[in-house]
C-alpha cells in the first residue's frame, strides 16, 4: 500500500512538474544579456528585429538572413494593421559577444517604440541584394513590459497606443 502511495505522489508531481512549464512570458521574443547591453530580439524566416540597449540608449536594428552591403542604406517599409511605412535603414557592423554581425540599423526609433508600446504586430519588408523582397513578421505580444525594462525613462503607455508608422 505504503508503494502505491509514494508511486501515486510520485506520478503525480511529475505531471505537476511536466504542467507547469509555462510558455515563453513574453511570445516569441528572446532576452539576451550581453556585459554590457541587453538585447531584445524576434526572429522569423526572413532574419531577426531587435533592439539592443545599453547606458547610453537603445538602437534597433534588423538582421535580414539574405545580409547585406556594410555601409549601404536600405529602406525598408514597416507595415501594421493600421499603419504603413518607409524608415531608412544602414547596414553596419554590429560587435557582440560572440561575432560580429551586419545589421540594418534603423535610424528613427519612435515608430518602432510606438508599435512596441501598443503591442501591435508589425511586418518589416527590405530589399535583398539580389533583388526582391524578404518580410521580417514581429509579433509584439509583452514588448510593451520588454521595453520598458530596458529602457527604464520610457514614459508608461496606456494600454493601448495607436502606433503612428
Amino acid at each position: 500500500m505504503t508503494n502505491l502511495l509514494l508511486s501515486f505522489l510520485l506520478a503525480v508531481l511529475m505531471m505537476s512538474a511536466a504542467s507547469g512549464q509555462e510558455p515563453p512570458e513574453h511570445g516569441k521574443w528572446q532576452t539576451i544579456e550581453h556585459p554590457t547591453a541587453t538585447e531584445l530580439i524576434v526572429s522569423s524566416t526572413g532574419g531577426s528585429f531587435g533592439v539592443i540597449c545599453n547606458d547610453s540608449g537603445c538602437n534597433f536594428f534588423l538582421e535580414p538572413n539574405s545580409g547585406c552591403v556594410p555601409f549601404v542604406r536600405y529602406p525598408i517599409l514597416i507595415n501594421s494593421v493600421r499603419r504603413m511605412g518607409v524608415l531608412n535603414t544602414k547596414c553596419v557592423l554590429l560587435q557582440s559577444d560572440s561575432s560580429p554581425r551586419l545589421v540594418l540599423l534603423l535610424s528613427d526609433k519612435q515608430p518602432l517604440i510606438n508599435a512596441m508600446l501598443s503591442e501591435m504586430d508589425i511586418s518589416i519588408a527590405f530589399p535583398e541584394q539580389a533583388g526582391g523582397m524578404t518580410v521580417i513578421d514581429a509579433p509584439m505580444t509583452g514588448t510593451r513590459e520588454l521595453l520598458s525594462g530596458v529602457m527604464p525613462d520610457l514614459p508608461k503607455a496606456p494600454a493601448k497606443v495607436d502606433a503612428v508608422i
